[in-house]
């Protein structure tokens, strides 16, 4: 194992060795000259469209491989700064211990940095490159499916990509043939907490962040956090909650508590007016803040400084990022045929898990 791979060890190419269809990252090569967390794509491919499971607008797929080996139903969270794999698929995607880079707290438990030979989301691989372990609350065991792991900021920040709710797809775009959709909406996307350039993998991943917009929250312009790994339509920050104490209910529980809200304590929050992405939503019911101390799960940075805007909110449009460009165009799907009948969402997931289940037994 090579200590110093997360430090200093790494040579910078002049950029004349940079380009190709993934010209916005650099190529950063390790100790051995090897290129670290090189993105690949197939053939001559510019547009790679991936079918995706959706529910109460959570986004997942099982078409990943982590080490070429498939390990099972992968979140798709913009709110996470690294894709994440949870414990108990380490065995499965082939990794050992002396694999590990850095540990996450305790250096006796498994969790931590490791490296891997690729990971591979539908047809785009990213080779030689690195993945947290951790373990992934009970609570993201979607519907009947267990989650093995998360897809973060290093996958998001690789590509421009499109998030199309309607559809249910994500579809990946080569850098060098990428066209922006002429009939959205154009605005800057604001990338925060990058990683940290002095470590190999962070530098060879410059955009592994978090991709946040402004917007008005009763008024009150503030930054504003995309993430698809929460099913709520606003949770605000206990910052900005402590700013705005009269938006805050605390003789009233969290409506339909959200199992994807991570460590801390929340109250209802008052939200009659949210505007963002040229959208305007009135009498938010399931609004949330952050009261007192708020730990995060490993993959994201604390404390937290923008409000989370999660997929209740975001499943009303088609989302076009450039974390690179620094750019997000956003189509709102007028007739989406979605529903916020949770209920009946469930139902709706559980029949086409055990469609696949029943699919899979006679293959």
């Amino acid at each position: 194992m090579e200590p110093q791979l997360l430090s200093h060890a790494f040579n910078r190419p002049p950029a004349s060795q940079v380009g190709g269809n993934c010209s916005d990252r650099p190529a950063i090569r390790d100790s051995a000259g090897n290129l670290v967390s090189e993105v690949a794509l197939p053939g001559a491919s510019t547009e790679l469209r991936l079918p995706l499971l959706e529910s109460g607008g959570l986004l997942l797929t099982d078409r990943i491989t982590v080490n070429g080996r498939s390990v099972g139903w992968f979140l798709l969270d913009t709110g996470a700064n690294f894709s994440m794999l949870d414990r108990s698929a380490v065995a499965a995607a082939g990794i050992k211990p002396g694999q590990r880079l850095m540990s996450l707290g305790d250096p006796r438990e498994p969790d931590g940095a490791y490296r891997i030979s690729s990971l591979t989301v539908g047809d785009v691989s990213i080779r030689n490159h690195a993945i947290l372990v951790s373990s992934l609350p009970r609570a993201r065991n979607v519907m009947q499916l267990r989650l093995a792991g998360i897809l973060g900021g290093d996958v998001w920040g690789a590509l421009p990509f499109a998030l199309d709710y309607k559809n249910s797809t994500v579809t990946f775009f080569g850098r060098r043939d990428f066209h922006p959709p002429t009939a959205a909406r154009a605005e800057t996307l604001n990338i925060t907490h990058k990683p940290d350039p002095r470590h190999l993998f962070a530098s060879a991943n410059p955009f592994a962040s978090q991709p946040s917009v402004h917007g008005t929250i009763n008024g009150v312009r503030t930054s504003c956090l995309l993430d698809t790994g929460c099913t709520r339509t606003v949770v605000l920050t206990a910052d900005f909650a402590q700013q705005h104490q009269d938006w805050l209910q605390f003789n009233r529980p969290p409506c339909a508590p959200d199992s994807f809200l991570s460590g801390g304590r929340y109250v209802s929050a008052i939200v009659r007016h949210l505007e963002l992405l040229g959208s305007t939503r009135e009498d938010v019911r399931d609004a949330v803040a952050m009261v007192g101390d708020w730990t995060a799960m490993p993959g994201t940075d604390v404390p937290a400084t923008s409000q989370t805007i999660g997929a209740a909110f975001l499943r009303d449009f088609r989302l076009t990022f450039d974390y690179a460009g620094g750019m997000i165009w956003s189509e709102r799907i007028s007739d989406n045929g979605v529903t916020n009948d949770w209920e009946h969402e469930r139902n709706r997931w559980v029949s086409h898990a055990r469609a696949l289940a029943v699919r899979g037994s006679e293959s």
